[in-house]
């Protein structure tokens, strides 16, 4: 029974001293924001020939953090957007655009210098023209 004691707190020191002190998180936290613009006009869209619109957008972000001092460091951060066109003379299509995001990673190992950066655009929104009554 002691030899099991023993073994097992001789394993438990080794563990314990082989596990890097640099390991240890220093810091993390998430954070979030939401933004609403609009209702703005305007007529500066090349494709719709300048055409008049009331332009109503929104912009949602979230993302986290975790700095592990020597160890390294990790920054997630996502952001997806919507907006909708609406013609100020009610004349044409509303146009509505939801879906798009964009998505940032970023992680590096201190001691090595290694890091990456990841960028995704996911640009897959789609416009839709809908009839206005």
């Amino acid at each position: 029974m002691w030899r099991r004691a023993m073994l097992v707190l001789a394993v438990a020191m080794a563990v314990a001293f082989a596990t890097p002190a640099y390991a240890t998180v220093v810091d993390h936290g998430t954070f979030t924001s939401e933004e609403h613009f609009g209702p703005i006009v305007i007529n500066d869209l090349p494709c719709l020939e300048g055409k008049e619109f009331v332009l109503t957008d929104a912009e949602f972000i979230r993302g986290n953090f975790v700095d592990a001092g020597d160890a390294g460091f990790h920054f997630f951060q996502i952001e997806k957007h919507e907006a909708t066109l609406v013609p100020v003379d009610g004349q044409g299509p509303t146009y509505v655009e939801r879906g798009t995001a964009d998505v940032a990673v970023f992680n590096t190992r201190t001691v090595s210098g290694v890091f990456t950066f990841t960028h995704l655009n996911n640009d897959n929104s789609w416009l839709s023209r809908t009839a206005r009554s």
